[in-house]
């Protein structure tokens, strides 16, 4: 009868046969690793060490790279790709050479600009230039051609005559 109060009292717990998708992966702290180094340390009997392993579902390569980790101070390393610090000259520097091409480049366009801001007002205005080659290449919509002449506007009154017979 005992024995079947015994049972009842602790009945099995079945574990979820479910497979999680992605495990999580423990973290222990700095007091944890000790506390179980002093416990791994005060086992005197055989096999007390795998109980302890086993009870607080440990590898006993755990206890290794623990105590290692105690003789470097228990500071755990960083897991990924080791990120090297940007001295803050050299940032200021690369900071400073991109700002310095994006005002060489503004320099030049405005240069440009300029430039051609000096070659086309008087197409706009509808002025001629004295060199024909210089109209051609500042003006290049103009009706003159170069080497033609400019017809003469002739002022008013001075109509030529028709030959008198």
């Amino acid at each position: 009868m005992e024995e079947k109060k015994a049972v009842m009292a602790h009945p099995k717990v079945v574990p979820d046969p479910e497979v999680p998708e992605k495990t999580v992966r423990r973290k222990f702290t700095a007091a944890y690793k000790l506390r179980i180094l002093k416990e791994a340390d005060s086992c005197n009997e055989l096999g007390q060490i795998g109980a302890l392993l086993r009870r607080e579902g440990l590898y006993s390569s755990s206890l290794t790279s623990w105590r290692r980790q105690v003789n470097q101070g228990l500071i755990p390393k960083k897991r990924g790709p080791v990120t090297q610090k940007a001295d803050l000259l050299i940032r200021r520097n690369a900071e400073l050479e991109r700002e310095n091409e994006k005002l060489a480049h503004k320099l030049k366009q405005a240069e440009l600009i300029i430039d051609v801001q000096k070659k086309w007002p008087s197409c706009s205005r509808g002025q001629a230039r004295r060199s024909h080659e210089h109209h051609r290449v500042a003006c290049p919509r103009s009706r003159y051609q170069p080497g033609l002449q400019r017809p003469r506007r002739i002022p008013r009154g001075f109509l030529p005559v028709a030959a008198s017979k």
